[in-house]
């Protein structure tokens, strides 16, 4: 008995009750059946028994010649038995009811009380052998005598039958109203499933604040309402995460949009020299520059989540890489006369992603450099220690507080009042970051130290062996 897919649990629970109850009684019914049995055989033999026995006492062997009291015999039980006696060297009486047809010998049936007979005429008998010595006077030993005595056993095997039957009826009905009390019970039962089937059915994406609440339920659906119920607060927080996205996507890209149309439409409301269209341009220039650096941002960002970054380790000098990378970002610097200082010596060694490791580095620096003021300080220390390779860079003029650097990951987040370069990030950079390092296995920290702000990237030597990502494919 095998349940489809599409069987409910009811009738699992049903079929399966049912199924086992079936056998369990059928196996109760069966030994009982063979008990009742085996006690009516029992004592239907030991009348045989006692036939025997009483038919031994009127048996007598005189001048060679088998003789029985026949007024004794009428008036015993035996008047409807069928018997054979033999006594040596060949003398045998039987029963006259017996008429054309014979017992089986003694000997076949000697202890043995399990073997019906079947006489020419149909008849179906149960017979039993007894060996008797039979004393004369009490001071000779004659021949012993063999008796065989059987009796009809029809009406015991009707019985037999009969009981057969009804144990067979009374195992059937009673898996029958087991069944059908057992699927009042289970409907009782389950209706909590019920109840969490148009409570799931009720959800809709549009409003996934509402959450499972079945307080009765049963313990062993405790842990499915609980994992139901965390998984749409998931969902829930990842919903709302993507649109507040979206939002933020479309605002970020918004103001340079507006920027660049106000531009282009101021530059061709009248003719203007070759010199005020050049500045339009570059006005322009930088504006979808600022586009693109936002629109890339996404792309690696989103690379990133869904696991589809390429992490390619390789054995390299981390301080050669970030001066490298310090050099597109050093006129930045000396035009706002920043004072930028080195604490990273060379000849360290760690195996990482050169690509992933050179964009955090120029994401850091850009977010170095926009946010500290002219005349600002700017401080770049890597080091060594046992686990791991550390990069800090630390600026001054900060004015976010502990709780806003808690927030310097989030997308799209910034803190107006502490920005000095506002056109130029949509706020990406650090999230970024902190995506790009999670790839590599690494952790970033933001602390806020009076007015510098820190942060760091703490990079494990060797990098773990279980981050594994496709091909990265972001140009920069």
């Amino acid at each position: 008995m095998t349940p489809t897919a599409s069987t409910s649990l009811r009738t699992r629970l049903i079929l399966f009750t049912a199924f086992t109850m079936a056998i369990v009684q059928g196996a109760f019914a069966f030994a009982l059946y063979f008990q009742i049995r085996h006690t009516l055989l029992t004592q239907f033999d030991a009348g045989l028994h006692d036939n025997a026995s009483a038919l031994a006492a009127i048996v007598d062997i005189d001048h060679n010649r088998l003789s029985i009291d026949k007024d004794a015999l009428l008036n015993s039980s035996l008047a409807d038995a069928y018997f054979e006696i033999h006594a040596p060297p060949n003398l045998a009486l039987r029963s006259a009811n017996l008429r054309d047809s014979h017992l089986p010998p003694a000997s076949e049936l000697l202890g043995l009380y399990d073997a019906p007979l079947t006489l020419p005429n149909h008849l179906t008998l149960r017979a039993v052998a007894l060996d008797v010595s039979h004393f004369e006077g009490g001071d000779s030993l004659t021949p012993r005598i063999s008796i065989v005595v059987a009796r009809d056993d029809s009406a015991l095997r009707h019985t037999l039958s009969h009981i057969a039957i009804l144990l067979t009826l009374l195992c059937a009905a009673a898996v029958l109203i087991s069944s059908l009390l057992l699927a009042i019970l289970v409907r009782y039962l389950l209706r909590v499933t019920d109840r969490l089937s148009a409570q799931l059915s009720s959800l809709d994406a549009a409003d996934l604040s509402r959450r499972i609440d079945l307080p009765d339920a049963p313990r062993e659906f405790q842990p499915v309402i609980t994992t139901v119920n965390a998984l749409l607060h998931r969902l829930a927080a990842a919903f709302e995460r993507e649109r507040s996205f979206s939002t933020d996507v479309a605002h970020e890209l918004r103001t340079p949009l507006a920027s660049l149309q106000t531009t282009l439409d101021v530059s061709l409301r009248r003719p203007r020299d070759q010199a005020a269209y050049r500045t339009s341009l570059l006005r322009c220039d930088a504006i979808t520059r600022q586009m693109r650096s936002l629109v890339e941002n996404l792309l690696t960002m989103a690379r990133a989540e869904s696991g589809q970054l390429g992490v390619a380790s390789h054995a390299l000098d981390p301080c050669e890489l970030l001066r490298e990378t310090w050099q597109s970002f050093e006129s930045h610097a000396h035009a706002r006369a920043l004072d930028v200082l080195w604490r990273c010596p060379p000849g360290a060694c760690v195996e990482t992603d050169p690509e992933i490791l050179r964009l955090i580095a120029r994401n850091l620096f850009d977010n170095a450099l926009s946010y500290t003021p002219p005349h600002g300080r700017i401080e770049i220390s890597a080091h060594p220690d046992e686990s791991s390779w550390t990069l800090r860079v630390r600026n001054s003029g900060c004015r976010l507080t502990h709780a806003q650097a808690a927030r310097v990951f989030d997308r799209f987040w910034r803190a107006d009042d502490a920005r000095t370069d506002t056109e130029s990030h949509a706020g990406l950079g650090l999230s970024l970051c902190r995506r790009l390092a999670q790839a590599l296995g690494a952790k970033l920290l933001a602390t806020v130290d009076q007015t510098h702000f820190i942060i760091e990237l703490h990079l494990p030597t060797p990098p773990p062996l279980t981050t594994h990502y496709s091909l990265l494919t972001t140009d920069h």
